[in-house]
């Protein structure tokens, strides 16, 4: 018998070593995965390294870019892989592999082969190719983001900070109308200040120019679509938290710093993504309270644990009016600290630069749509609407993707392309309405994101037409996909 035993003992001695190398590949992963997510506010181009003379300056972009996060992506994969095999090998227990959501997943795969068919319709193929790359790359991230199902402090934590990061650095922008550190943030060879033609700025109607806050990114529309996602989150983190503890006033005050972050980048886009957010936040949480008022039992403790809600005393309404007040005091600070350039921001007296930008995107929007027209199956190419504005005289000045990503998408890979971007985001949406009673706290912050970038996804084309935009709006559909069905998945694993 003990004879027996020898090969048994001698094979899970062996087999330990590969265990806890499985295990500390795991933590290795969500760790990749936490480094990509900070990342995500780290927009330098790894081209300025590789290629110092291509070093991008103020208003341009290289045609191909390759970004920080592109090489913690796939070290996230490779090592969530790699875990996998050798917990396959030593038999440890794991939760089933998945592919899906199916809504998420495979619209995006699909998107990455439409767009390298597309490069057969391109006039730069190269770029199409690499867009194809991109987002074949995001399906295998988003895959291992599913299985690895983050704890919330990991996706919280990171965005937190730096909320901090780009109120102070939104700040100190604005204070000195330099962009201070665009050499070490973006690769620029020179800062971007308000007399210079390329700057992003607000135009008075005297004709004085004013610096937007760019944060850590190279334009404000983009720190105003991060921000889009970040604060919600944020705020569905800080309502999780125990009232009265240290860390939820630490979010409070990142919560803070985002909204001053998010006023400065004087982004409309955003604010009317935000305004959207909040406002479908609001009415899901006011949904879920008439119902508990007009059920029989009382909302129990354990009913308020179940949502994510701390609060002992039962007034779940408090954190909710808090942070509302904490926005409405903002943005009364805005309107008077920065009155004059809120109002031209916001159309309301004839200054030329602002009409200018509205011209440009009506002539992109007629553009897309001769484009979409002539080349519905397979677009223009994916990355190639810039040089196919230079063929049609309204836009051939302009150079810049219509500032509308589903059109944008329809009209660099067709028809179905818009179609595919569109069922994740729909579809995220729906299963939160239909869980709308059961809603984790996270759950409806991370729905009140998705609809916040979907907003300002109609204003703006970053969201598509660079790498880290795409990461950042995938990224979201996968978080909100695995909250908004966190019970779900629960369910299913103890069953």
């Amino acid at each position: 018998m003990a004879a027996r035993s020898m090969p048994a003992r001698t094979k899970a001695a062996t087999n330990q070593p590969l265990r806890w190398l499985a295990w500390g590949l795991d933590y290795l992963a969500l760790a990749a995965l936490i480094t990509t997510i900070f990342l995500i506010g780290y927009w330098y181009s790894l081209n300025a390294l590789l290629f110092p003379s291509s070093a991008p300056s103020a208003g341009h972009y290289p045609l191909i870019a390759l970004d920080a996060s592109d090489i913690s992506m796939p070290a996230a994969v490779a090592l969530w892989l790699i875990a996998r095999i050798f917990a396959a090998i030593t038999r440890q227990a794991r939760a089933p592999l998945r592919f899906g959501p199916a809504y998420l997943i495979l619209p995006l795969f699909s998107l990455s082969l439409l767009s390298a068919l597309s490069a057969t319709q391109a006039i730069v193929p190269p770029i199409s190719l690499e867009i194809a790359m991109h987002l074949f790359l995001l399906t295998l991230f988003m895959v291992a983001v599913i299985n690895l199902r983050p704890p919330i402090w990991a996706v919280i934590a990171p965005l937190a900070l730096l909320l901090v990061i780009e109120g102070a650095v939104s700040l100190l922008q604005v204070q000195a109308q330099s962009t201070l550190f665009a050499p070490f943030l973006f690769g620029w060879k020179a800062n971007a200040t308000a007399s210079q033609p390329g700057a992003v700025v607000v135009q008075l109607s005297n004709g004085a120019r004013w610096l937007r806050g760019y944060g850590t990114f190279p334009h404000p529309n983009i720190l105003g679509g991060f921000l889009c996602l970040t604060v919600p989150l944020v705020a569905g983190g800080y309502r999780c938290l125990p009232w009265r503890s240290l860390r939820a006033w630490v979010m409070l005050a990142a919560l803070a710093l985002g909204l001053l972050a998010l006023l400065l980048s004087f982004s409309r886009a955003a604010w009317l993504g935000m305004l959207a957010g909040a406002l479908w936040a609001s009415w899901l949480f006011w949904l879920r309270r008439r119902a508990a008022r007009r059920a029989s039992a009382p909302d129990t403790p354990a009913i308020r644990q179940h949502n994510g809600w701390h609060s002992k005393t039962g007034r779940a309404w408090m954190r909710p009016a808090l942070l509302g007040l904490l926005g409405v005091g903002v943005m009364v600070s805005l309107v008077a600290t920065f009155g004059p350039v809120l109002q031209s921001r916001l159309l309301l007296d004839k200054a030329a630069l602002e009409q200018r930008s509205v011209d440009e995107r009506l002539a992109l929007l007629q553009a897309s749509a001769l484009f979409l027209s002539k080349y519905p199956w397979l677009g223009v190419g994916a990355g190639n609407m810039p040089f196919v504005e230079l063929s049609y005289p309204p836009t051939s000045a302009i150079q810049q993707p219509v500032h509308n990503v589903p059109l944008l998408v329809g009209v660099e890979t067709g028809i179905f392309g818009l179609l595919l971007w569109l069922v994740g985001p729909l579809c995220i949406l729906w299963a939160a309405w239909r869980r709308r009673f059961q809603l984790s706290t996270i759950g409806l912050a991370a729905s009140a994101a998705i609809v916040a970038l979907l907003v300002s996804a109609q204003l703006d084309h970053y969201l598509w037409s660079s790498t880290t935009g795409r990461l950042m709006f995938w990224l979201a559909l996968t978080l909100a996909a695995l909250w908004c069905q966190q019970d779900q998945f629960k369910t299913k694993s103890t069953e």
